[in-house]
């Protein structure tokens, strides 16, 4: 085929996912689904705009091999340690319990075992990319949601590897003992590979690293990107395993060298291209006039998978004792079906394991779900806070408290909400001026901190309390005696929860001077109509601190 026809086709598809991304930005979408709807309008169910199919779908293989790349470059074992229990255990038994689920549905109702396995498998994971997205321009990623949704999509991310060990080895012929054998097989190769690649990493690489570093050339950073890429790619594929699974695992070995942020610049680019033509294909792969003939199954299996999915990530959640307010809100946030699954579902096509039909009901319910995460995201706070409006429960009033001592008295106090950086430093200055201080936090190790540091802060005049709890509940605030309260400081760093509890906080308390954080400028004037006596904008007093510094150095 003429080389020029084919770049043609690649600017009409680029083209054509700018136009639909920027168009479902301002729509209060994302640009990912206006990738997707672009791929559909222009392949082949709708205008047949673009032929080069087969090119197509290898540009879309290399934009999921780069994307693995530079997320296995974000994701080093280092930082999969910090992700703490909630987010390992609970990533871990969120993505075995919505495999289980789906395959256990779709076994009775007539798959195959093996079948079934495949499918709940490939709707497991959650949406990275759309998630983090819309959480990020909502500001919401410092919220207590945010935060237990960003551990979960980053281990699902980790998990993708044996995953596509899982579902290439339910390619192999026979059942029982031979899959469990075939899993084996393919469980060595990638053992050989990644101790291949972490033998070159660590031992080879170094000196590259220090030649091109000498050298000060950027470029030759991106040629290294390249040829670990690439080259890491290519070795998976030649022991039978996914490309995808051996530029991640090259990503994660990279990310503990001291130049991993540079490589990460380097490919961002390549990446952002790339991974765009890769939902272009995915969109492209979607069957308008069979979707319109089987809507009704579309729209019935994303409900579901939204509903079980959602079930299931608040149910482990709620194991690992997060609230049931912030535990709903996650599971709405990752109800979704992710890019992922596009993946998986793709490798198990491909190796036979779903037919047309069913492949095609995958991806169109992804899709819809993928289009309704901007939905959801908006809503989850208020989803969280109504489900315990609708299911209210007791909150244990005297094991939660920890501090203090027997010569407190509960008037006159201040109260301050979040026991993070900004709330420790509060609460000292407060008993360094002989202030009563009842700290609540919804973290049990941040409170059992607070009781640490009353312990051991001998230069204080006052003495503390901590309780566990959410202050948005009413019977939390009516605990540490809000009314009775001279001050209360909203320390925390999730904009929404802050609202909430200034709203409480004027509920029970309307003369009580209310002070509260406010992450963002734009922030000050909500949580003002909201009844913070005095909202502290962040990035105010950044910039004078900076310019006071920066005055002082130039005299």
């Amino acid at each position: 085929m003429d080389f020029w026809f084919i770049l043609l086709e690649l600017v009409v598809l680029v083209g054509a996912a700018m136009i639909l991304g920027i168009l479902f930005e301002r729509l209060g979408q994302n640009s990912i689904s206006g990738y997707l709807v672009a791929g559909t309008i222009i392949g082949p169910g709708v205008a047949n705009l673009v032929t080069s199919r087969s090119l197509i779908d290898s540009l879309a293989e290399l934009g999921v091999t780069l994307l693995l790349f530079s997320i296995g470059l974000e994701f080093s074992v280092k930082r999969l340690r910090s992700l703490g229990r909630t987010s390992l255990g609970g990533g871990s038994l969120q993505i075995a319990l919505t495999a289980s689920a789906v395959a256990t549905g779709c076994y009775l109702v007539g798959l195959p075992p093996k079948l079934s396995l495949v499918v709940g498998l490939v709707v497991a994971p959650s949406s990275t990319a759309v998630v983090i997205r819309l959480l990020r321009d909502r500001s919401e990623l410092d919220s207590v949601h945010g935060r237990h949704a960003l551990g979960i999509l980053l281990l699902q991310d980790a998990a993708l590897a044996p995953l596509v060990i899982i579902v290439t080895a339910l390619a192999g012929s026979g059942i029982g003992s031979e899959i469990l054998l075939e899993l084996g097989k393919k469980a060595f190769f990638a053992v050989v590979l990644f101790g291949g690649l972490f033998l070159i990493v660590d031992f080879v690489f170094p000196r590259f690293l220090s030649a091109i570093a000498s050298t000060r050339n950027r470029e030759l950073f991106m040629l290294l990107s390249t040829v670990v890429c690439a080259g890491s790619a290519w070795a998976a594929h030649g022991v039978g395993l996914s490309p995808s699974l051996g530029a991640f695992a090259a990503g994660v070995f990279l990310a503990e060298c001291p130049f991993a942020a540079q490589i990460r610049s380097d490919v961002a680019p390549f990446r952002a291209l790339f991974a765009t033509i890769f939902f272009c294909s995915v969109g492209m792969m979607a069957d308008v006039s069979w979707m319109m003939r089987n809507w009704v199954s579309i729209l019935a299996l994303t409900g579901l998978l939204i509903v079980v999915k959602g079930f299931v990530v608040w149910l482990v959640l709620a194991l690992f004792k997060v609230s049931r307010r912030h535990a709903v809100a996650s599971g709405v946030t990752l109800a979704q079906v992710g890019e992922f699954s596009f993946v998986l579902g793709h490798l198990a096509f491909s190796q036979g394991l779903l037919d047309e039909e069913l492949s095609q009901l995958l991806i169109s319910a992804t899709i819809l779900s993928l289009f309704a995460t901007p939905f959801l995201i908006k809503n989850a706070s208020r989803i969280g806070t109504l489900s315990n409006r609708l299911f209210p429960r007791l909150v244990p009033q005297s094991t939660s408290e920890t501090g203090g001592g027997e010569d407190f008295v509960a008037k006159d106090h201040a109260i301050v909400v979040g026991f993070g950086p900004a709330g420790q430093e509060v609460t000292r200055i407060l008993r360094e001026d002989g202030i009563q201080v009842i700290v609540v936090d919804l973290n049990p190790s941040l409170v059992a901190r607070a009781k640490e540091s009353c312990m051991l802060d001998e230069g204080a005049e006052s003495c503390m309390r901590a309780q566990v709890g959410d202050a948005t509940h009413a019977e939390i605030l009516d605990h540490v005696h809000v009314e009775e309260s001279k001050v209360v400081v909203v320390t925390v760093p999730d904009h929404k929860a802050s609202l909430d509890v200034v709203r409480q906080v004027r509920s029970f308390a309307p003369d009580v001077k209310v002070f509260a954080r406010a992450r963002h400028g734009h922030f000050v004037a909500e949580l003002e109509r909201a009844g913070a006596s005095e909202p502290v904008d962040e990035e105010f007093l950044t910039g004078q601190e900076l310019g006071r510094r920066v005055r002082e150095s130039l005299i």
